[in-house]
């Protein structure tokens, strides 16, 4: 099941978003954390560091429980990165936004966490 479509633009503003913060604090980051997981709060571009993403993301919503987050890998993306977006891709792994965005939630965590 695809992500529904009402809810494209949003999920596609928030990775342009947290993308562009990211290549903000790349210097920052790189190469120092490479491999670690970063979550960034898209509104206000506060971000936790964490060994994974999922860890990232609950330091970062405890922080900031609203709000979008976008969280990835920090450094060249890894085995598991490229793992999720063939998934992504292939329409595989898309279940758990399409229910969260349909129960009207904002989604703070990716499918594999």
């Amino acid at each position: 099941m695809a992500i529904p479509e009402e809810h494209e633009a949003l999920f596609a503003d928030t990775a342009r978003r947290g993308t562009a913060i990211y290549e903000e604090l790349k210097a920052v980051l790189e190469p120092e954390h490479n491999g670690r997981a970063i979550a960034i709060h898209v509104d206000t571009g506060e971000y936790a560091i964490a060994s994974t993403q999922a860890g990232a993301r609950r330091e970062m919503h405890e922080r900031r429980p609203e709000g979008l987050l976008f969280s990835r890998t920090i450094g060249p993306p890894t085995e598991r990165d490229y793992a999720l977006m063939y998934r992504l891709l292939a329409g595989e792994g898309q279940e758990p936004y399409a229910s969260y965005f349909a129960a009207g939630k904002r989604r703070t965590e990716t499918p594999d966490s």
